[in-house]
Parts: C-alpha cells; structure tokens; sequence
C-alpha cells in the first residue's frame, strides 16, 4: 500500500482526491477510497507499539477495517487476547472522548462481546486478558451504562466465575457491579442549606452534578448545598475539597442565572434594567456549520432593547450561556453564543450552540421546537472559563490530584522536587544568572562562560552553605533567596510587592532550570515547562523576557496575543510549520484530512439548505419556492404570477411604493432617537475583558477553516428572495431633511409590521386551504394566514431533509476537534517551554495530563480563583512554582456573597500563605520614587527603595512628584450600567495631561487610571483628539502588573451615600497606588472616601503630614519660579506648559526668547528665532533675512561696470558683473544683414523682424515672413483645399504637411440636436452634447452634461390637487388625469384666480387677474378662441408665460410623429423649452425618453463602450511612451461616447503603426552601424505623423480617415525602401546598377513628396526582395503571430542578427553559445549570456516588453521553475 508520506498534494501530503462538493455520501466511499485496512495479529501488535491516542485512531478511522473484524461471526479465537489489549490500550486515551465513544459504540453493536463469552467458557483465559476485559468494560459502563447494561451483566457473570483474577481486575469489576446498580438521579441532592453546613457530607457525588443548571438549580425557593471554602484549616480529604471548590464555582456560575430568571419572573417583559438581559419572540431558523460543532442560529426581537449599542455592548459576546424556555422557565434549555456577526445581530440574529450532550437531543429538540417562541435569559457569569474548570474538576481524583499535601492537608514542611530527591547529583550550573550574554538552544550545549564564573558551574542547591552571595547572582538579597527556595521546594510560593521585579525573578528561575534540564528531564521523557499566566498581556511579557536568552521552542496557545515577537511562537503558526515539515503522526494528518472532506461536503449541503429556512422565516419567499417543493397549486401559482407575484399579492408592493403617513397607534415607541445612534446600555469593563480574551478569537481549530460557499448561499439568497426584509430600514434615502428622516421611520415602521406579520402563529387550516379558490378575492389578513400556512410546510419539508446530516455533521467535528487536540499535544510535547492562560490551560487540561509537564510557573497567582490553579497541576507535576501577590488584587467571583461569605476570593496563594506554608517575600522595589513608595508602607512595612529610584528628576511644571486633589463635587450614576463617572475629575485629568505633555513628556510615558469602567470610558470620549492618541486609558484592575513615569489616578466616588464601593478594599487600593515611577496625582473627595476605608485615612494622614494634599495643584515655572494654583481644569490652559511670563533665555545667537515661558523644548533645539539678522556682507550691506534662516548669497542690488563692453548694470551685489548679460540696446548689424536695434550682449540674440518674401522650394509657394523666420521650412500659405465635407481647408501649407495630412474642419457645425441645443462642435457627425443637461423636475436637476443618459429622479411625484394625486415616482408617467377644475386661490387683489387646481400659479407680481388686468389678458389671445370672461389660463414655470390652457393643450398634445419632429416643445412666445409645468407632465417625460433613447444610440452600447475602455487602458500598460501619447488625446472627463472611444482607439493603433516602422529604422542603424542622421529625412515625416495623430479628437471625418489611410501607406513604403537601401549598400556587385539608381530616384521623390504609383512601388519591394529576405524588412503582424506561435517559448528571447535576421534562443532564452545565420551567415548568439557584437534584441517580435535577461525576470523565473 503507497503511504500518505510519498508525495505531497494539497495540505502538505498526497490524500485520496478530494470528491467535489455536494456529492453523496456514497460516492466518496467508492473507487477513490482505499479497501479497508484487514486487522489481523500483526497489524494489532504494531499497533500495540503505539501510544494510546495513535491506536485509538488507527482503530476508528474511516477504512481502518474495525467493522469488519468486530463483525465477523468466526472470529479466530487467537486474536481476540491481542485485540482486547489493544483495545484496553486505546480506552486509556484521554483527549479523544468521542473517538473512544465510538469505538466502544462499535464494540458494544457488534457479535464480539458474545464470541468473548463463548472464549471464556472454552479457553484458557490468562490474568492479563481479564484486566484488559476489565478496563474495556469498565469504560463501557461509564459511557453508556444503560445501553452496555445487558451484555456486560451476562459477562460480568461468566468472568465473576473465574480464580484467576487478579486485584485490579477485581477492583474494576467491583466498579462495574456499582455502576450496574446506581444510576444517579439528576435531581437529588437539593436541600435546605442550614446556616453552618461545613460539616455536612455532601448530598451526592460532585462528579454526578450537571455543568449546566438543572430545573431545582434555578429554583429560587431552594438552596444548594455550599461549604465554605477552608482558609485556615485543612480538608478532610480529596473529595471534601474538590466538592467544595466544585460546587462554590458552579454556584458563582448559575446564580447570577437564578436571579435573572427569578427578576424576569417578576418583571415580565420590562426588560429595561440593566442588570436583566432578556430576549423576546425568540425563535429557532437555522442550523450553522462549525468545525467545534453543529450550531444553530436563533432570532429576537429587538424593539425591546433598541437603544443597545451592539458595537460596543457586552451583550451576547461569545461563550455567554443562554437561557431559553417556553413555559416561563419552569422547564429550560441552555445555550452559547458562537458567533457574534455585528451585522446579524443588529437584525437580531445569534449563532448559539446548545448544551445537549449528544446531537441526537438536539435533533429532537429542533424537531419538537422548530415554530416556538422562546423568551432568552442571558447570564450576568461568563460562562467559557468555568465550563472547562468544573469539567477538569469532575475529572479529577485521588490518583491524579498533585501536592495533595499542601493544597488539602495543609502541610507546612515543603519537601524538595521528586526529581530532585531521586537523583544523586543535586549540583546545578548557576553561570547563567551571572552572564547576561547567555542564551539557551534546544540543541547547543556549546555556550562558552567566562572562567571568572567557574565558582558558579557547581552548587549544590539543597546545601545553603555551598549557595553563592547575592550579588555574585546579580540578584539582591530577598531575591536570592526566594530564587534558591524556588529551586529547593516542589511546591513554591514568591510574593512580589510591587516594583519588586516578580517576572524578573521568574525569568531567572526559568533560565536555571532550562539550562540545567538534565537533572530534572530525561531523554525518554522530555515534557515542557509549562508557565500559566492570568491575562495575556502577562503571559506575552513573559515569554518575551524569556526570548531575551532563549533560543529553542516556545509555544504559545492562545491568540490574542498582541506581542509581534510572540505571535511567531503561537500554536496555529506551530500547526502550520509541523505539518509543512511532516511532524505530524501519519495517523493523526490522515484522519484530520479524510475528517474534513467529509466535514466540508456535509457543510455545503447543510449550508445550502439551511439558507433557504433563514430566508423562508426572515424574509418574504419567492412563490416559485412552494411550487419547486409541490407545495401550492398550479392553479393558485398562476393566479399570483398573474398578480404580478407575492409581493403585490400580500399588499407590500403598495406599501414600499406609497409609504404613507405612520398610524397614531404606531406613533409609540418608534420616535427618532430610537434609530439614531445611540450610547451603549453597557461598557466594556476591562476586568472581565481579562477572562473573555481567551475565547473571543481562540478557536482550536483556528487555522483549518471550512471551505468556502459564500458565493453559491447568496446564489441561492437571490434566487428565492422576493423581499429582503432585513435590509429594509437600509434603503438609501436620496436627502436628509426631515421628509427624509420621517421617510426613514417609516420604513423601520414597514418592517417590523412585515416582520410581525411573518412570525405570527396564526395560520390556515388545511381545510381552510383547499377550499380557496381565487387567491385574488382573499382579504389581505386571510392572504398572510395562507402565506404562512405555506412557510410552515416549506419548513418542514427542508428541515426533513437537514435531519440526518445535521446528526452526521455534529458527530464527526466532535471527533474532528479531537483530532486536533491530539495534533496540539505532539506540537506541545515536543516544545521546551509552553505559554498558557489560566482560561487556555481549563481548556486544554485533558491535553497538559497528558503530556504530564514536571514543572509548572504560575504567573500571576494570587488573582487565579483557586479552581483554576489546582486543575493545572496534573498528576506528573514535580515541581510548582507560584509567583504572585494576595495584597494586590484577588479573584473576582460573579456574586459577592459568595465572595465574602464563602471566601470564593481568597486565592489557592493567599488561602496557603494565611495557613503558614512557607514563602518568601521580595523586600528591595525598583520602581516608585520615596516619595510615591511611602505612602504604600501601610500595606509593606518591610518594603525598601533601591538605588536607581533615589535619582528619578523632578516631573517638570509641577511644585511635587506626588499630590493628592482633593474636591467634592458629586459623582453620577450611569441608571443603564450602574457604573459611575465623575465628569470633574475626568476634566482635571485631561488638562493636567495636556499641561504634562506640554512640559515636553511624551504621550506614552503618561498613563491615565480609573477606578470605573464609566469613568474610563467618559475620559476616551473627552481626549479622542490626535494630541491623546499614544496616552494610555485603563481601569486599576486591568493595569494590574504593569508601570509608567507619570500615573494620572481618577477615584470617582463622591457622593452621600454611605459606603464608597469597592474602594474600601485594600488590594485595589494597593494596585493604584503603586503603579507610578516618577510622578503620583491622585484626584478624589477625600474627606468623603476616608470616612469609609481606614487605608484611605491614613495615606491621607501621611499626606497631610508631607502636606502634598490640597484643593489645588501647585504648578512651578522650573524658569521663572512662578507659582499656579490650580484649583479647576481651566487654570491649567497654558499652551506651552509654563507660566505667563516671557521666557527671555538667551539663544545661541545672542538674542532673548520672545515666546512666552514654554515647558515644552526648555533647550530651545527648535526655536527660530524672529529678530532681524545682525550680520553683513563684504560690501556692508545688512541681512534681509530672519535670525534663524541662513543668509545666503547679498541680493541687493548695486551698480557695476561690465569689462567687456564698459556699459553698467545694476547686478545683485553677491554677482560678479562679467558673469552678467549687457541689456542695453544699440543699433546694430544683425547676421541677416538688416540693420536694427539689438541688445548689446552676444548672449542674447536679437530677432530680424524685417519682411521678406521666400520661395518654399518643397511646396512651391512664395511667402513673405520676418526674416528670422525664413529658414523654418514650415509653410504659412493657406492650404484652401476642398475637403471631403466639402468645406474649404483652413489649415496652413505646414500644418496639413502640404495637403497630405490636413488640420480637422474648422467650420463650426450649428445643427440642432436632439436634446434642442445648438452644435458647437466643429463640421464632423456631432458629438454626443456637453452642455448642461436640459432634463429637471420639481426637486432637482439632473447634473450630467447633456449628451450622457439621466439618472431618474426616484421621489415622488408632486403633482397633487384636492381632486387627484399622482402616487408614482416623479420620473414615472403619472397615473392621474389632468384636473380642469378652477383654481380656488384668491389672488393679492381679492379676486379668484385664472388658472387650473393645482397647477403653478405664478409669483406675485407675475399673475394677472381678470378683474383687474382684462386688457393683458386680451393681449394674450393668440389661439383665436378664448373667452376672456370664462376661459382658464395656465403658467409657464419655465419661463412665466401665459397661456390659454385648451389652445396649449392642443399645442402640447400634437403627436411628434406628424411633423416629423422629436424633441422637447417649446414656448410659443419666447422658444423655451417646457419641462417642469405638472400638467404636461408625461408629455414630457415621454419627449424625454425619446431623447434618452437617442442619447444613448449616440453614445453607444454600454457594453461595447466598456470593452472600447478596457482595450485603450490595456494600451496604458504597454509603455510609458504609448501611456504619455493617450494621456494628450483622452482625458477622463470626457463623456464615454462610443464614437469617441472609437476615435481613441484608432490614434492608438496609428500611433503604434508608426512607433513600429520607428523601431524598425532604429534596429537596422544599430545592425549596420549607420549615422544617427541616416534615415533623417523619413524620420522627419514620422515626426510630423506623430503630431498630427496627436490631436485630441471627438471622432474621426471622412477626410482624416483618407489622410491617415495614405500617410501610413507612405510611411510603409518609404521605410521599406529606405531598409532596403541600407541594407543592399555592401551588395552592389550582385545588384543591377540600374535598379539601385531607381531605389535612390525612388527615395528622392519620396523626401519631395511626390506620389510613386502603385505599380513602380511593388516592383521595387518584389526586386529588393530577391535580395534581401522579408524577415528582415517588416511582415505583417499576422505573419509576424504565426512566426512566434510556431517557435513557441517565452517572450524576450528573439533577438536580429546583423543584418537584421531574426532568429529566437531556447532554453533560459539568453545566449550561451555562438552558431551561424541561416540567411546570412553572421554570428548569431553569444557567450556568457552576452549578445555577439551587431546582435540586438529584437522584443516587437513577441511584444516582449523588454530583454528576457534582467535581474527581476531572473528572479521571478528561478520563482516559477521551484515550484513547476
């Protein structure tokens, strides 16, 4: 059999070929997979080798030939003791639960259990196959009890019979019997709790209890069982303690859930409270594909919580656990969010997974549930961390619970690591610490120290007197010893005060014991050290202090890591390089591969149903849906085609077209600032942000991501949606005005009506349904009933077909994950130090015990709930090391009773600490001032200041280093989120950061600190400007561990009430106090904060004391001494940081500072300064210039004399004069022989501006010019030939190249176009209109120019009256009469007025009144039969004339086609064109289509506009020359007329024409080494082909069609001669002398421009071409196409021999040898890569766009051929 290690493929290694998407399950199990492994002897002994997780996934992959053994009836009797131990062996796997439950499924559904008890009645059964039965048995009955329960109980019996069994196999026989008899009850175990319960036993094993809350768990009415946790005593035994810390955790996670639900209770459906997150009309749509597992998308409504911010809200973030119930939470069901798409769940959508244990529960939930309504209760607890606790806590027992001694019994004498009391030599290599230089490999032992260290290279470290001194450790005294009892004591514990330098300390601990791994590893069993930190900024900075000497494998899992060094060393990067480099286990690669295809076509075929149930229960559904599915009738079917479809059906067509005026009864609840952005209800607390980091984007399967079908699901979006409801409130609203705004509302308003219409429950009957015969007579309340009664079968006919793959998919990414656990943990074995969060760790225990790491560092120890830290200390844990301090901050329980009354906060680190386990303590801090460490002496005694902080300088601007404010303005509180804000003393804050920054401190060494989340954010929205970017913002929790020069501290708390929150808790207080290295200010009320912690009084005191505390902040000028009180944020508005003063410092020029006191550049690197400069120039002159800008050379001006000529010239006095130029005019002689005035110097020539009559000798005319204009051999006679259009030429004799190619008509064109504007183009087929678009409305104009198509106007139409009112967009034809009635307006003279309801009636001033102004209404009869006393008269609004309204009418109304006229009509008085009167409306529209038609016609298809474009910017490309040609004759604002583009295009390829009868001149004069001026004469004409090509042009005439046509002819012909010429001159003695005289005469006619006929000309080329090949001539690119497709190769290998041959290279396509012309026989070729003398490159062969051989293309081609 080939092995998957052969060959790579796709994934790294060859697979079996991937079947395509979408097919059956059958056919990936055909000819393309391998036949079955057969399991024989051999094969389960070779398995037998392997370890535990390795035969379990031999055994159960997809052909691992496990079937076909367990089923077959005659099993060889010999292999069932080797198989049993195999399959012994493969239950002892830990990490791949569901593979395990599948093989034991297999072993269990098959004849072999009865075949092991017929071998037991009739072989010999040796002890060892009895304990191997045993454990398969055994883990038979812990998987599936009920199911195993009568196979096993009949073997039990037959094996309880035998002597031989040995004390294991009898104690798990005795295990079985247990399970056998006991299934525990799910609902015991709930009690009264008494007031002192600790000494209880327990209602019932821990390890039986749900993660997930049962239906008692939520029942406020009962209690659970709880015990305190033990601070200062010991526990009973294993179980008491687990049970305790078990049941506190589990409890922190459901009560916040119990009180949510029981607040729901009582509130019903007023969710408003913050502190309640509740969702209703919940509702399951969807299943979602995940490679964690199957999940489901759920929906809610979200008018309840529109205010939510869900950019920024905490809500429903990932691994958040759900509530969700359907009877008022008397039975629940539980979920976790999965996906959080911002998106999705604006619209009210969530991806969650829900809790059932295995997928079978789910499909029956989904079935049971599927129409629904749920109400969702969201858990105030995070809920990812502690699920993978407590289940590591059920897992744990006796056999596998490390330093039981210290953590359960409390014993306080600590021994040495195990590995250090069974190994003799204790002498560890302490060199390191004392070589800063030093760095560790994995593999280099080589590492040479300094001699002067030899006393370090052996110490034995459990004899204190062979231990070095401290400073020979570079570690002070408290360091060193906690560093020696850390390396003594299996179970350590260092406390860091702050600024003690703890990770310092434990990067040395983890260097020694790195280097000295020998002693405590062996080459048979290498585990990592593993370093568990609580948040990932910790875990990242360690690791990265630990790069700084490490050179070997770091893994780091997890990826939130936001350290670039660390990303490198992250789990997914490590996934990738292993299986790049096959370290991965061929079993393990094989069955992750052969798992994903199968995942990924069960994804496609889920994904591409499941789509069609979001949008059947989201949206409205295409009926052709139901017909697809047999759902509706055809007769039904085609009575909603011929109702234009659903949508006009269901009456929703009418409202999106007409959306009018909101109900009253809607008004509610939908005003504006409900849809407006608005603030979040929550804000993100950094704190809990520390324990959701870790599952918000770490996914263990992060870098395998399922295939994508993003582009078939919207195919099938598109297909089947009639309306997507969703994205109805984004439709684009045109303006913004409040028609607008109140436009938007009702569209929101539209949709949730829709969206209440669709999850309504209220449906047809069957019955109801076929007695429907006309669709159309329904009421529309009775039409939703049916739509929905035909959704609710459309549903289940698709989830019908979801049900079996939804079951298939769930199981195997079930095992899929596990897979991949097994991947992680070879990755992690195999690595020297692993990198982990405290969450990370919960999740990957089952991983750690199986690695069963020695040592363990925990980082961060005192803030990890103890739970977190016990289940990481796996069974094979040596040596734990715990780094931390209980004085700064504790865990954080969810419920603070719990907290306080059952010490959940008191760490596993402070917990053993009260009990007296010994410690060390670091004593000697690195990093606050005296000043600032001082006041933390209340909480550190014993705490001392080092060296380096008795030199910090003095924070600048500022009379202290340290300063508390005090003030008592109030604080607020946020009514949603219950966080406070201080506005006040976020104010202060930003202005003394401003004030700071000004003292020249840079953003990043100012941290600002809150000790609420709202405060924090209240700061980020006032200092969002640029200035505070780089200025950090964070609450004390979350500054845990970390420093900056200046901290900024916010308390917030200033109010009456009675109590000051968690600022009454030392620990937090201890963080933010001690954060600070060079400058402390602390604002807050003071007098109200030290009322209610005694910590706060006595800093407070100690301030007082050392007075830097007041109600103001003394700001110092370091300059001028000036003192400022600042007392409110605005004394602090000082721009530059110092005082009022002038700053007055002398400058390096010698003159005074004129800014006013600056703090900022106190050295003044960067001040200009302003005064006039002080120095002179030789001649005295004073400099014009500024103090701080260079002099340069003296620009005023003097008076000098000129030698050569002796006039003077006034010259800048830096210019020496004989460099100057002599202006003065004289009359002179000019060259010409005129005399004239001319300037004195002979640098500057004078133009003869004498007339003269010259005789053209080209063109024969007699002119007369200037005389400096008579040597131009351009000719100024009017050219005056008739063009083809049949106007005279207006171009000169030079500009038309004397008649060969003319100048464009100049005539102008005058026509009348379509559009009723007047051609200003000149004489050619008119242009497409580039005046301003006549088309315009009542709203607005359309702002193209005239000749592209209009953008419909879509508002609309405002043709209304009291009688008729168009409901159309105002760019559709009206579906309203007009209205003849009288208008009822009164005009300002008190009569009626004359014109028509509805219509425009003039400005005032403009309007004529019948009454009053009779004899202007008789001037106005021009129709002949108006009624001045009755007839109505109409106005114009396009140019205010009056009219008759009949007469116009007959006038508006004349059909275009009789008269031949199509356009727009026009004003009879005054020719304007009449667009915006209403009631001629669709008249005009219809005129208007006309024209659009016609503009479109002009400017031409926009398909074949676009591939017009597309050709001429694949032209841009070709070369910068041809780029710079376009880029004179198309400009980018010119309208994309068809013709136009055309034109473009055809210059191009004239330009190209010529630019290759160019290129072809230039090779033949390399080739033949000829003069530059050889081919002068037709490179002139190829000049002048060039320019008059490059004309911008609209289009191509008639006429430049001609001249083109001839101009290329000529060019052609002229180069061909001239080649040929060139290339016969060293061939005379074989060429007739009369044909050689003919090409000359030929040539000559040519430069004179005579006309050559036809025939002479091709006689010539025939006979050149006897002589010379054509090859070498020009082809045509036809010819030159087959030439290149035949050799074949790449383009830039063809290059000309020296006589113009083409010949092309293969190979590499450079030269590497020589050889001779077939043609001509030169050398051809080259060595080295290098062309022989008179060969070129020849790339307009190919169209290469350059040689083949240049550094770049070698380097792309070396590229491609690595990987061909």
């Amino acid at each position: 059999m080939a092995s998957a290690w052969d060959d790579e493929d796709t994934d790294q290694y060859t697979m079996p070929q991937q079947p395509r998407l979408g097919r059956p399950n059958s056919d990936r199990r055909g000819k393309e997979r391998k036949k079955d492994t057969r399991l024989t002897r051999e094969k389960f002994e070779e398995y037998l080798g392997l370890d535990p997780n390795e035969i379990l996934i031999q055994l159960t992959r997809a052909n691992g030939g496990l079937k076909s053994f367990l089923g077959n009836g005659a099993l060889d009797s010999k292999l069932i003791p080797v198989a049993m131990k195999s399959f012994s062996k493969a239950c002892q796997c830990e990490l791949a639960e569901e593979e395990k439950n599948h093989l034991l499924s297999c072993i269990l559904d098959s004849p072999f259990i009865d075949q092991l008890m017929l071998y037991y009645f009739h072989d010999t059964v040796t002890p060892e196959l009895l304990e191997n039965t045993m454990e398969v048995m055994l883990s038979i009955m812990r998987k599936m009890p009920a199911a195993g329960k009568n196979k096993i109980d009949l073997l039990l019996q037959i094996i309880g019979k035998r002597d031989n069994l040995g004390e294991e196999s009898t104690r798990k026989l005795q295990d079985i019997r247990s399970i056998l008899k006991t299934i525990p009850d799910s609902n015991e175990g709930i009690r009264q709790r008494r007031p002192d319960n600790d000494n209880d036993a327990p209602p019932e094993d821990f390890r039986n209890l749900t993660i997930i809350p049962r239906a008692c768990d939520i029942d406020v009415s009962k209690e659970p069982f709880l015990r305190k946790n033990k601070t200062n005593d010991r526990y009973d035994n294993h179980d008491h303690y687990l049970d305790v810390q078990f049941r506190l955790l589990r409890e922190d996670l459901i009560a916040p859930l119990r009180e949510s639900i029981s607040e729901f209770r009582s509130h019903g459906s007023n969710t408003e409270r913050s502190t309640l997150k509740a969702y209703l009309k919940v509702r399951l749509v969807r299943p979602v594909c995940r490679l964690n597992g199957l999940g489901y998308r759920i929906s809610f409504d979200t008018n309840q919580i529109a205010r939510v911010n869900w950019d920024t809200s905490r809500r429903l973030i990932h691994g958040s656990l759900l509530c969700l119930s359907t009877d008022n939470f008397q039975t629940c069901v539980y979920a976790t969010v999965v996906n959080r798409e911002i998106d999705n769940i604006k619209n009210g959508l969530i991806d969650v997974c829900f809790e059932f244990s295995e997928v079978d529960d789910l499909n029956d939930f989904v079935d049971s549930n599927q129409s629904s309504t749920f109400v969702m209760v969201e858990s105030p607890s995070y809920f990812e961390p502690y699920k993978h606790v407590l289940i590591a806590m059920q897992r744990m027992g006796e056999n596998n619970f490390s330093f039981y001694r210290y953590i359960v019994e409390g014993a306080k004498d600590v021994y040495p690591p195990a590995y250090l009391r069974q190994n003799v030599t204790l002498s560890y290599d302490l060199r390191p610490l004392a070589d800063n230089g030093y760095r560790f490999a994995d593999n280099d032992d080589g590492y040479t120290f300094n001699q002067k260290l030899d006393g370090l290279q052996e110490v034995d470290i459990l004899d204190d007197a062979a231990w070095p001194t401290a400073d020979e450790l570079n570690l002070d005294q408290s360091q060193s010893v906690a560093f020696r009892n850390a390396l003594c004591r299996e179970f350590a514990i260092i406390q860091g005060p702050p600024g003690t330098g703890k990770t310092h300390l434990g990067l040395n601990i983890l260097k020694i014991l790195l280097h000295n791994r020998n002693i405590w590893q062996t080459d048979e069993n290498k585990t990592p050290i593993v370093v568990i930190c609580y948040t990932n900024h910790a875990l990242d900075q360690f690791l990265c202090g630990a790069l700084d000497f490490f050179d070997g494998k770091m893994v780091r899992v997890g990826s939130r890591s936001k350290n670039e060094k660390i990303k490198e060393f992250s789990i997914t990067n490590h996934r990738i390089r292993s299986r790049q480099l096959k370290q991965v286990s061929q079993a393990v690669h094989v069955s992750r591969y052969n798992m994903k295809i199968e995942l990924d076509n069960l994804k496609k075929e889920i994904e591409l149903n499941a789509v069609q149930l979001e949008i059947a229960q989201r949206e409205i559904i295409q009926e052709s849906c139901f017909k697809d599915e047999s759902i509706i009738e055809d007769m039904h079917f085609q009575q909603l085609k011929s109702r234009n479809g659903l949508l006009h059906w269901l009456g929703i067509q009418n409202d999106l077209e007409k959306i009018h005026d909101i109900p009253p009864q809607a008004q509610h609840g939908l005003e504006q600032d409900q849809f407006e952005d608005s603030e979040s209800d929550e804000g993100v607390d950094d704190t809990d942000e520390l324990q959701m980091s870790d599952f918000e984007d770490m996914r263990l399967l992060d870098d395998d991501d399922l295939v994508g079908i993003d582009a078939e699901v919207e195919v099938i979006k598109s297909s089947i949606t009639a309306l997507n409801v969703s994205q109805l409130d984004n439709l684009i609203i045109a303006n913004n005005d409040m028609d607008g705004k109140r436009k938007r509302v009702k569209l929101r308003y539209l949709k949730q009506s829709i969206r209440k219409k669709i999850s309504s429950a209220e449906t047809m009957t069957k019955d109801e349904v076929n007695g429907v015969a006309d669709l159309r007579k329904l009421k529309y309340p009775d039409r939703w009933r049916l739509y929905r009664y035909w959704i609710r079968i459309f549903v289940k006919v698709v989830m019908e077909k979801l049900k079996d793959k939804e079951l298939q998919y769930g199981k195997l990414a079930k095992r899929y994950n596990e897979i991949m656990l097994i991947e992680d943990k070879d990755i992690m074995q195999n690595a020297t130090i692993v990198g982990l969060t405290t969450t990370g760790a919960a999740r990957y225990q089952a991983v750690l015990a199986d690695i069963g790491p020695k040592i363990v560092i925990f980082e961060e120890a005192a803030e990890v709930l103890e739970g977190h830290i016990v289940v990481n200390l796996c069974k094979k844990c040596e040596h734990a090391i715990f780094i931390g301090d209980h004085k700064q901050l504790r865990p954080n329980p969810t419920v603070h009773k719990l907290a306080k009354e059952f010490n959940l906060e008191i760490s596993l680190f402070e917990r053993l600490i009260g009990n007296n386990i010994p410690y060390d303590t670091l004593k000697l801090q690195h990093r606050m001032r005296p000043e600032i460490s001082t006041i933390i002496h209340s909480i550190y005694p014993d705490l001392k200041d080092h060296d380096v902080v008795k030199n910090y300088e003095d924070i600048l601007g500022v009379d202290r280093n340290i300063y508390f404010i005090s003030h008592c303005q109030p604080d607020e509180v946020n009514c949603e989120t219950t966080t406070r804000v201080n506005q006040f003393e976020g104010k202060y804050l930003k202005a003394l950061c401003k004030y700071l920054m000004n003292q020249g401190y840079r953003p990043q060494r100012i941290t600002i600190l809150a000790t609420y989340s709202g405060q924090q954010h209240y700061l980020s929205s006032i200092m969002r400007k640029e200035q505070y970017k780089n200025v950090r913002i964070a609450t004390v929790d979350s500054y845990q561990g970390q420093e900056n020069d200046i901290i900024l501290l916010s308390l917030v708390r200033s109010s009456q009430e009675d109590g000051i929150g968690f600022l009454s808790q030392n620990n937090r207080l201890c963080v933010a106090f001690s954060r600070a290295k060079m400058g402390f200010y602390v604002i807050g009320n003071f007098e109200h904060l030290q009322k209610h912690s005694p910590l706060i009084k006595e800093m407070t005191g100690k301030a007082h004391k050392n007075k830097i505390i007041d109600e103001c902040l003394p700001l110092s000028c370091p300059i001028h001494g000036f003192l400022i009180k600042a007392t409110q944020p605005g004394h602090f508005k000082i721009s530059s940081g110092g005082c009022k003063k002038q700053c007055n410092t002398r400058l390096k020029c010698g003159h005074q500072c004129t800014r006013i006191c600056h703090g900022n550049d106190r050295n003044h690197q960067d001040v200009q300064c302003s005064n006039k400069c002080v120095r002179q120039c030789d001649n005295s002159h004073p400099c014009q210039k500024l103090c701080f800008e260079i002099c340069g050379p003296c620009m005023i001006p003097m008076t000098k004399t000129i030698p050569r000529c002796g006039h003077e010239v006034d010259v800048p006095c830096s210019e020496e004069p004989w460099k100057a130029k002599c202006t003065a005019t004289m009359t002179k002689t000019l060259p010409c022989g005129h005399k004239g005035k001319g300037i004195c110097s002979p640098l500057l020539e004078t133009k003869c501006m004498a007339m003269v009559e010259v005789d053209r000798e080209r063109c024969g005319h007699k002119i007369i010019i200037p005389c400096h204009e008579k040597d131009s051999s351009k000719c100024n006679h009017l050219c005056g030939e008739t063009l083809k259009c049949g106007h005279d030429c207006k171009g000169t004799c030079g500009d038309c190249y004397k008649g060969k190619l003319h100048m464009p008509c100049q005539e102008r064109c005058g026509r009348t176009l379509i559009c009723g504007h007047i051609c200003l183009d000149a004489c050619s087929v008119c242009p497409p209109c580039y005046q301003s678009c006549i088309n315009k409305c009542k709203h607005n104009e359309c702002t193209n120019k005239c000749g592209e198509p209009c953008i419909p106007c879509n508002e609309g139409c405002k043709w209304r009256c009291r009688h008729h009112v168009c409901t159309k967009r105002c760019s559709e034809l009206c579906d309203r009469v007009k209205c003849d009635e009288p208008c009822r307006k009164l005009l300002a003279c008190g009569h009626q007025c004359i014109g028509l309801c509805g219509e425009y009636c003039g400005e005032p001033g403009q309007q004529i009144c019948r009454v009053c102004d009779r004899d202007k209404l008789e001037d106005l009869h021009i129709w002949g039969e108006e009624d001045v006393n009755v007839s109505r008269y109409i106005y114009l609004e396009d140019c205010c004339h009056i009219f008759e309204v009949n007469g116009l009418d007959k006038l508006m109304e004349t059909d275009p086609t009789a008269d031949s006229e199509i356009g727009i009509k026009r004003c009879p008085m005054c020719n304007t064109m009449i667009i915006k009167t209403s009631r001629y409306g669709n008249i005009v529209k219809k005129a208007l289509q006309h024209v659009h038609n016609i503009k479109t016609k002009i400017v031409g298809a926009s398909v074949r506009i676009a591939d017009l474009k597309k050709k001429i910017e694949e032209k841009r490309r070709v070369s910068n020359e041809l780029r710079s040609f376009i880029q004179r004759i198309y400009g980018d604002d010119e309208i994309e007329a068809e013709n136009k583009l055309r034109a473009v295009v055809s210059q191009i390829s004239i330009y190209e024409n010529i630019t290759s009868r160019c290129q072809q001149l230039d090779n033949t004069r390399r080739q033949l080494g000829l003069d530059e001026d050889y081919f002068k004469t037709v490179l002139v004409f190829v000049h002048q082909m060039k320019e008059w090509v490059s004309i911008r042009r609209t289009l191509f005439s008639e006429q430049e069609v001609h001249d083109a046509k001839a101009g290329l002819k000529k060019l052609k012909n002229w180069v061909i001669l001239s080649v040929g010429r060139a290339r016969t001159s060293d061939k005379v003695d074989k060429i007739p002398a009369q044909f050689m005289g003919r090409l000359a005469s030929a040539i000559r006619e040519m430069e004179t421009d005579h006309t050559i006929p036809d025939d002479d000309m091709t006689l010539m080329i025939e006979t050149i071409e006897q002589y010379i090949p054509r090859s070498t001539l020009g082809i045509t690119d036809q010819e030159r196409l087959n030439i290149v497709a035949a050799i074949g190769g790449r383009k830039g290998q063809w290059y000309q021999c020296r006589n113009g041959h083409y010949y092309s290279i293969g190979d590499c396509g450079r030269p590497d040898g020589t050889a001779n012309c077939p043609e001509c026989h030169e050398i051809i070729g080259g060595e080295n890569h290098a062309l022989h003398a008179g060969n070129i490159e020849a790339p307009e062969m190919d169209d290469a766009q350059g040689p083949l051989h240049t550094e770049e293309s070698d380097y792309l081609y070396a590229l491609q051929l690595q990987f061909e």
